[in-house]
Order: structure tokens, then sequence, then C-alpha cells
């Protein structure tokens, strides 16, 4: 009988960094025989594998896996404040793990974009998308060429049957709510961006709950508006006209928010003093506004650190056998918007 025989083991990467006492990136080096680590440390993630019975270099198909040095990471467009952020945290957490990082644009005019073919062709350790959107039939052919796939949100339309990583939308929502309602503020008003995706409805009705939290006689309207809009809100501008007092105003988004700053000042009003303003993802010019924006700070880099992490720490068919949902927290950052003279 032949020693060589495939194995294979439900076994992950991350349960050997456990019982070695290492992190998984130190691990997944360590068998790739990529970097240089001390013989004790080599002997013990060694020995957890061989315990474990996990060898990455069989798939559970009995085939050799040919040796992946890249993790992919696909976007719909560069040069983007979020997606900026997320090939940040993609190349940390593919340096951790002893991987390349390879940028994929999504061709969105072409309809038979073979993106994912490309990708399996020159072989990957996994695929992380965001701010992209994948069809049906193109998560089929990455699940049947057995390639590990994570979502990372925000992304159009909703994949039950598909790992993802995202941020507390819902949470995100209330703190901004509840944040508002402590400024004594009882007129608020909540401006969301149609579509309404599924993240957006999160924090619109986060916010809401915490609205009707904060008492009896807060009132709470919405305004919509589109994604792609500029300048001042134009269905802002009656709602400001028929506040009660100084009016709380939260955003899906800083973008917006940003252009609720237009709205006010339209209308004669100051941000801060007379509109309080709270958005949402904490991009680099919500620090920068004039008065500076509160915000929930939705931590990219660190999402896609995490998706990274979950495709070197198991096989492919345990993330399309048993998809979860991972979720990080959106902190709330305080500053003038809502913190001005006058909103205490």
């Amino acid at each position: 009988m032949s020693t060589d025989a495939p194995r294979s083991s439900a076994a992950t990467l991350s349960d050997v960094a456990k019982v070695a006492g290492v992190s998984p990136g130190t691990v997944s080096r360590v068998l790739s025989q990529r970097g240089d680590f001390r013989p004790d440390t080599r002997a013990r993630v060694l020995a957890a594998a061989e315990a474990l019975g996990y060898d990455r270099s069989w798939t559970r198909r009995g085939r050799r896996a040919p040796e992946a040095t890249t993790v992919d990471l696909i976007v719909g467009q560069v040069s983007h404040a979020w997606s900026d952020r997320a090939v940040r945290g993609a190349w940390h957490g593919a340096v951790s793990m002893g991987l390349d990082l390879t940028l994929t644009t999504e061709r969105l005019e072409d309809d038979n974009d073979d993106w994912p073919s490309r990708v399996v062709r020159r072989g990957t350790a996994g695929i992380i998308i965001g701010l992209a959107h994948p069809s049906p039939s193109q998560l089929a052919t990455l699940r049947a060429a057995h390639v590990p796939v994570v979502l990372l949100e925000p992304i159009t339309g909703s994949w039950a049957d598909v790992c993802s990583v995202g941020t507390t939308n819902f949470e995100g929502g209330y703190a901004a709510g509840a944040h508002l309602a402590e400024t004594g503020i009882v007129d608020f008003v909540s401006v969301q961006a149609r579509p309404a995706y599924k993240f957006v409805r999160g924090r619109e009705s986060g916010f809401q709950a915490a609205v009707e939290a904060s008492g009896p006689d807060s009132r709470l309207r919405t305004v919509r508006t589109g994604w792609d809009g500029a300048g001042p809100v134009p269905e802002l501008a009656k709602v400001m006209a028929d506040r009660r007092g100084r009016l709380g105003v939260f955003a899906s988004n800083d973008a917006i928010a940003l252009r609720c700053y237009e709205s006010a000042f339209h209308a004669g009003l100051r941000v801060g003093v007379d509109v309080l303003v709270v958005g949402f993802d904490d991009e680099v010019r919500a620090a920068r506004a004039t008065p500076p924006l509160t915000t929930l700070h939705q931590p990219i880099e660190q999402m896609t650190a995490k998706a990274v992490e979950i495709i070197c720490g198991g096989a492919a068919e345990e993330l399309w056998l048993n998809p979860e949902r991972h979720e990080l927290p959106a902190n709330l950052v305080i500053r003038e918007s809502t913190a001005g003279p006058g909103s205490g």
C-alpha cells in the first residue's frame, strides 16, 4: 500500500494555532515553509498539525493542492475612499499570513465578466469581494472550483449562503440616535440613501429604535435621497423650516451627512449649534469638515484583514457549507458637529 495516501482533516489552521500557542499567520508560514522561525516554534507548529491531523497539502477530493501565494481582493472601483481602506486592510492581512495581495477590478460594463475564471486559472488562496456585485453564476464558478470566498460588506444584494464580514449597522444607528438624544434633542430626522440596501436598512432601524426609546415627546421624520447626489438635500429644507428647536440629523453615510451641512447653510442654520449631524463610515474628510463630523467609524481595514484570516483559517468546503456572518463594531466618534457650543 502506498504511504502517500491522500489525507484530509476537519482541523483548521486556527485550531493548529491554538494548540501551538502561535498566530494563524505563523502556522500558515511554517506549513508553507515561508519565513524564518526559531526551531522550537517550528517544532511546536509541526507537532500540533500532526496531532490534529491537519495537512494543507491535500484537498478533500484527494488531489495535491497547488501552493497558493496570493489572496485576491475584487473591487468595483479603485481610487475610492472605501476601496482604498479595503486595500490597506487586505494587504496587511495578507502580509501577516505570508501571502501577497492581488487586486482585481470588476468590469462593470461587461455583462460576461470572467474575473472568477481568470482568478481560478492563476491560482489563489482565496477571494475577498468588496464593493462589487457578484452574480449567482460567478459565485457558482468559484464554489465549483473550491475557492474560499468571503464577501466584504457593503455589497449589493444579500447572499446568505456565502461567508461575509461586516459591521454592526443596527447598533451603530442606535448609538447615533442615543447620542443625539443625550444632548436634549427631541426633533430628529433620518436622511437615508435610496435604493436602501440591507446595511442602510439596518442603520435606519437602529436609529429609529433609539429615537423611540428616548421618550414620548420625540418626533422622527425620514428624508430620502439618492446615492450619487451633490449639493444640499432638497427634501431636507422643509424639515429644517419646520423644526422644533435644535434638529438632530442622522445620515446613512458621511457623504450624505456633508450634504446635510450644505442644507443647513442654505437654511441659515449652524451645524453643531442649530443642527446636530451624525454620519456613518468615518471617511477622511469627516474629520476635516467644518465643523468636524461626528460619525460611526466603520473598521474597514480590520474587516478586510479579518476576511483574510477567515480564508486562511479553514478549508474552502467549510466556508461554503457553513457560511457565517462576522461583525466588527462600528464605534461612535464624537466631534464638533454634535459637540459644539450649545449642544450639551
